[in-house]
């Protein structure tokens, strides 16, 4: 099990609807809109630097989400795999 993770706004109803599959591999679930979490309009960069200043991972249907990842400081590399085939939920973690 990892530390934390933090889901997309987008895919919010699908997470709560699958939470203990996520609590499966991750310790905390914090969810994008949720006080004090970033706001629901937070873009790619900002949810990229509370996940890198957090050491979270971010489950996402955005497939380019991970290109802020990799801009400017931060990690240099990041890891992308699928979470749930049936919902297209992208799993972003740093390595």
């Amino acid at each position: 099990m990892s530390g934390g993770v933090l889901i997309d706004y987008q895919i919010k109803g699908w997470a709560k609807k699958n939470e203990q599959k996520i609590k499966n591999d991750y310790s905390e679930i914090r969810y994008v809109g949720e006080p004090p979490n970033p706001s629901a309009g937070s873009s790619d960069s900002i949810l990229a630097s509370f996940c890198v200043n957090n050491d979270y991972d971010m489950l996402t249907s955005d497939k380019k989400a991970y290109a802020t990842w990799l801009e400017g400081p931060g990690p240099s590399e990041v890891c992308i795999s699928v979470f749930d085939n049936e919902q297209n939920v992208y799993r972003i973690r740093m390595t």
